[in-house]
């Protein structure tokens, strides 16, 4: 069972190739930081349906990355447009 929801986190559909996204998953790294080249990465995005908790989580961590001068990162959230009919981008709200 453990396998199998690893490989479902891994790996997107073919459909979704054109995003070119990378995924790195250390199971036993909860609760600390992940060394590495922080030019690689520049927005976290957040899904359209992520939690309260989840938002506070990546906020709360954010600011200790600030706190040990760490490269800033900005952070939004997808939500439907329902007039434009597509998916969109805001600020995301993390306190």
């Amino acid at each position: 069972m453990e396998e199998e929801c690893l490989n479902a986190a891994a790996v997107k559909g073919a459909e979704w190739a054109y995003e070119n996204e990378w995924r790195y998953i250390e199971l036993s790294s909860a609760g600390s930081f992940l060394e590495f080249d922080e030019t690689f990465v520049s927005w976290i995005i957040l899904g359209a349906n992520v939690s309260k908790e989840t938002k506070l989580e990546v906020g709360r961590l954010l600011r200790v990355r600030e706190a040990k001068a760490m490269k800033s990162l900005k952070a939004c959230q997808v939500f439907l447009d329902n007039k434009a009919k597509k998916l969109a981008f805001k600020a995301a709200s993390l306190h």
